[in-house]
């Protein structure tokens, strides 16, 4: 699920790579693989920026610390 949503993340097909990386993280917790959770977190912080959902990008704690820079300014995520 994950390299699915890796590929469609690189491919410019944000929302097919959203529902892909949210599976990912769904199996990831259940199994407690926290390496794959991670790196999923960090593939789904991509596509919600680029989808331009600002909130969803970044968790509570990275928004309080950066409230003077936007968190969703389009060259952060270029990857």
């Amino acid at each position: 699920m994950q390299q699915q949503g890796i590929v469609a993340r690189r491919t410019g097909r944000y929302p097919q790579a959203r529902q892909h990386l949210g599976r990912a993280l769904q199996l990831a917790d259940q199994t407690g693989d926290r390496r794959t959770r991670g790196s999923t977190l960090y593939n789904l912080g991509i596509v919600h920026r680029r989808l331009g959902e600002c909130r969803r990008a970044s968790p509570p704690r990275v928004r309080r610390n950066a409230r003077k820079r936007s968190a969703c300014s389009p060259g952060r995520a270029s990857r």
